[in-house]
């Protein structure tokens, strides 16, 4: 057993107490708001692929992967989670013993990313379905609907259950004991179930049978859900950031590339050479580029071809 599977092993030991305390419910965890992987084995990420970091950022936002990073830092005595979408942050959360509260978005993301950097720590990472990705951010970033005051668990998860079908918008219902030992996670999707998640038993088939069962029995106190206000591609990118930092560079030095006399490929050896020096997987491009005859086009046409034929912009 290495150093990071002891390290692993005492951490799930320890990973119902908390400050000396015995764990008493989901919210006592930074992650528990990101849904666990359906088939661990399957949707695990190997992260002993990849010597830092760097290197596992860079490869999730290159391959656009939509998935989960958990970590666990035993010297800042915290956890995180980053729900990222397509390769990039669609949510994050952060807590260590010193906080009195959680850290959320860019803030949460930084000192998550400090942990992962950071030799005494565990990670786990796990690839998502898209859609389970954008109902789980209705948590970080969607409003909770407004329910009545005294409404009972049940009213409440029939009323925001039945608008969440009839709106088709994406969210997730929240349902617990009143000491939160009993909690379930129903995410909904364009009208849809399509998780059903149990602290205790896991995940459980898409129908919402067993979750009326409790509430007739009153096993179920207390009920919220969330809704995220969007439906578009392009909605929910918004609400996201460069897991690297490099997908979010200003582009306003390269507004006039088209105007510039010089092939785009002069730059292509050079440029953020040391970024490109951690990448595994690098290929120099001007290995394809074709070569032209100055006896067949002159130097704007050839300018132009290579433009038109690849538009770089770095």
């Amino acid at each position: 057993m290495n150093d990071e599977e002891a390290l692993r092993l005492n951490r799930q030991i320890e990973r119902n107490s908390l400050d000396g305390r015995p764990y008493s419910g989901i919210n006592r965890r930074a992650t528990a708001l990101l849904p666990p992987p359906r088939n661990p084995k399957i949707d695990k990420i190997e992260l002993s692929e990849y010597s830092d970091h760097r290197k596992l950022l860079l490869s999730i936002e290159a391959k656009q992967q939509t998935a989960c990073l958990r970590i666990d830092s035993e010297q800042e005595k915290s956890r995180s989670g980053v729900l990222i979408f397509r390769g990039r942050v669609l949510g994050c959360v952060y807590r260590n013993r010193g906080l009195d509260q959680y850290l959320f978005g860019e803030a949460a993301y930084r000192s998550a990313i400090s942990d992962l950097a950071s030799s005494e720590r565990v990670v786990e990472g796990y690839v998502l379905k898209e859609e389970l990705a954008i109902t789980t951010a209705s948590l970080f970033h969607g409003h909770v609907l407004e329910v009545p005051d005294q409404a009972k668990a049940t009213e409440v998860f029939e009323l925001t259950y039945g608008y969440l079908i009839e709106s088709q918008m994406p969210g997730c219902i929240v349902l617990s004991s009143s000491d939160e030992q009993s909690v379930f996670m129903v995410y909904l999707f364009e009208g849809r179930i399509i998780g059903v998640y149990s602290v205790q038993d896991g995940w459980l088939e898409s129908s919402i049978e067993r979750i009326k069962t409790h509430l007739k029995a009153n096993r179920l106190a207390k009920a919220q859900a969330c809704i995220l206000g969007a439906k578009t591609l392009l909605e929910i990118l918004k609400f996201t950031f460069s897991l690297s930092g490099l997908a979010d560079r200003s582009v306003e030095a390269w507004a006039n590339r088209d105007k510039s006399p010089v092939p785009n490929v002069a730059y292509l050896r050079n440029h953020d050479a040391a970024i490109l020096n951690i990448c595994d997987n690098v290929v120099p491009l001007d290995r394809f580029i074709p070569r032209w005859s100055t006896s067949h086009c002159s130097m704007h046409n050839r300018t132009a071809a290579v433009n038109d034929t690849y538009h770089i912009n770095p």
